[in-house]
């Protein structure tokens, strides 16, 4: 007689036919698992059970996504985020970059840590934000997918940028002169300089 036991489990399926099929969820990668069919009827009050031979399943290792080298590009308060994502057969659910400046991130929804998501089609991630002058920032790529059993969330490695002093304008030919009560400044400003 079946039932449920210690790893064994069922799977009732209705059919209007004498075809069976089902699928099978949020199994485990890697494993082998043993399935056979089976079907009951029941005659004159007694229910007698039909069984199909047992298949050996295999299932396949399954991979998260990865991700490749993260570049950065400073223009001033600009920091531009870059990096490419190898999906290994998985579908991208969502894809950004989280960052902090306390301390390596610890995944999205930490403490003091930011995110955002990229936009961008395809396997690119690209993302610009905000930034301070002269602040370190802990930077990683993320990608969320679905896996065998349930919504995951891939990190690249964590990346360490800090970023420079933003542009100033540089002011030259300082003079300046008194006549009695009147205090007379003048100087150039030079925008075309970039940070001193």
């Amino acid at each position: 007689e079946m039932g449920n036991f210690e790893g064994i489990f069922q799977v009732k399926v209705e059919s209007a036919d004498d075809n069976l099929a089902t699928t099978i969820s949020n199994l485990t990668p890697a494993t082998n698992y043993y399935i056979r069919a089976y079907a009951a009827i029941v005659v004159d009050g007694k229910t007698y059970y039909g069984y199909s031979e047992v298949l050996n399943v295999m299932t396949s290792e399954f991979y998260a996504p990865t991700f490749n080298y993260l570049s950065f590009q400073q223009d001033d308060e600009t920091l531009s985020l870059s990096t490419e994502i190898n999906t290994n057969g998985v579908e991208i659910k969502e894809k950004g970059f989280c960052w902090s400046t306390k301390g390596e991130p610890v995944g999205l929804g930490g403490a003091d840590v930011q995110s955002a998501v990229s936009t961008v089609a395809g396997n690119k991630i690209e993302l610009s934000i905000q930034v301070e002058e002269e602040t370190t920032y802990y930077v990683m790529a993320y990608a969320k997918y679905d896996s065998p059993t349930g919504e995951e969330v891939a990190y690249s490695e964590s990346y360490e940028r800090t970023t420079s002093r933003f542009s100033r304008p540089r002011i030259e030919y300082p003079q300046s002169s008194q006549d009695n009560a009147v205090f007379t400044f003048k100087a150039k400003v030079n925008n075309e300089m970039n940070a001193i």
